[in-house]
């Protein structure tokens, strides 16, 4: 398109050129003709007498008095002469040719009228620029169509794998589409995508056989942690270290537990779901927290609208209430709130606690901390996210008058 732009863009004044010359051309041959017909059929008969009636009724024909010394031969030049009606320079060709007119010498001059320079000019650009319009126009509609087609399966391609996850095993299928380098690009992807699965299947298996092999030594940890507290033996040293040794194996049973939770929910276990209630799940789950939030000093209030009730497992719902409650709770400050509401199809959990927002771009990330407190194992909010994510719910988090608040729009 660029070349084809240029080229005309050389084209337009070897055009004009061109255009002058044969116009030219074309105006000495009439100019010419003119004479010779004079010659032939006027000049036989004409005397000098004629000459100032002749002047008079003939514009382009005129009989004009010899020149000193005389010209010999024709003579063709180009010259401007005054149009009295629309009070303008016209360019003219003019012809002087030598004859006699009664034995006499004299110049027979001839003319004739040239289309003006600018209109000239005015009339191929306005030529040319439509041309060169149509052609980039044209250019660009054979070009887009030509991309879309020769493109098409590139972009069938990119589509599909922007859709791709992971985690739902789909088979990348393509069909062959005749081109070489479209169809190896579609091999290359599904070996790609084949092997990534094959990875994350290791993956997710080697963290949910580790889960279950790590359920049995911690049950048998904390069983002999149980026996040694009750020793009456034990020093009040040896009791504050056993205490220490048994809250962090309590989190490190809670880890091992959410880790197998994650692993369940990535390879889509819960399949089983029914209608469930909101309002039911999010009582029953307020009742295994009310011990922890009173002895905080933690203000519970719930302000519940029309219930909501939802397709889905009963215990993912449960789970993910829990880890917003267990959220709440811990995140919060002794004498604080929790404020949880259902209304227009939405479960909000407000709470109290750093006096700032929190880091939205990593809170729901595996890990993450949800505030500068150091309680937690960072998988509470991800598994609530990952929830979501399997039934489709969206999870905002928002910060308002003081209150944390975590969104769930069903």
């Amino acid at each position: 398109m660029v070349i084809s732009t240029f080229l005309l863009l050389i084209a337009t004044p070897v055009f004009y050129w061109t255009t002058v010359w044969l116009a030219v051309a074309d105006s000495d041959e009439a100019l010419q003709l003119r004479k010779l017909e004079f010659i032939q059929s006027r000049l036989p008969i004409f005397t000098i007498d004629d000459i100032q009636i002749w002047n008079a009724i003939s514009r382009d024909i005129q009989i004009l008095p010899a020149t000193n010394p005389m010209i010999a031969n024709d003579t063709i030049f180009q010259q401007t002469f005054l149009d009295s009606l629309e009070d303008e320079l016209e360019p003219y060709r003019v012809l002087h040719s030598p004859i006699l007119v009664s034995g006499k010498n004299f110049i027979l001059s001839v003319r004739i009228n040239l289309i003006e320079t600018e209109d000239f000019l005015a009339t191929i650009a306005l030529l040319f620029a439509i041309v060169i319009i149509i052609l980039l126009v044209g250019m660009y509609m054979i070009n887009l169509w030509q991309s879309r087609t020769i493109w098409k399966p590139f972009y069938e391609t990119l589509g599909v794998v922007e859709r791709y996850k992971i985690d739902r095993h789909e088979d990348f299928k393509r069909k062959s589409t005749g081109i070489e380098e479209f169809d190896r690009l579609d091999q290359a992807i599904a070996k790609l995508i084949h092997e990534n699965i094959s990875i994350y299947d290791s993956q997710r298996e080697f963290v949910e056989n580790a889960a279950h092999e790590l359920q049995t030594p911690l049950a048998v940890i904390q069983s002999q942690i149980d026996n040694m507290m009750q020793r009456e033996d034990m020093t009040e040293a040896q009791g504050e270290f056993l205490s220490l040794l048994e809250a962090s194996l309590s989190r490190l049973i809670h880890l091992n537990k959410n880790l197998l939770l994650l692993s369940k929910l990535e390879s889509r276990q819960f399949i089983a779901t029914g209608r469930v209630s909101v309002r039911k799940a999010l009582a029953s789950r307020i009742a295994s927290f009310a011990e922890q939030a009173e002895w905080l000093g933690i203000d519970v209030e719930i302000k519940q609208g029309e219930d909501i009730e939802i397709e889905a497992n009963e215990t993912l719902v449960e789970v993910a209430i829990s880890n917003l409650l267990q959220n709440s709770i811990r995140h919060n400050v002794r004498n604080g709130r929790v404020v949880l509401t259902i209304a227009n199809g939405r479960l909000t959990v407000a709470n109290t606690g750093n006096p700032s927002p929190l880091q939205v771009s990593h809170l729901f990330q595996r890990f993450a901390k949800a505030s500068q407190s150091q309680q937690g194992n960072g998988l509470g909010l991800s598994i609530v996210k990952k929830i979501a994510d399997i039934y489709g719910w969206g999870i905002d988090y928002d910060f308002d008058g003081g209150m944390h608040q975590f969104k769930i729009s069903f």
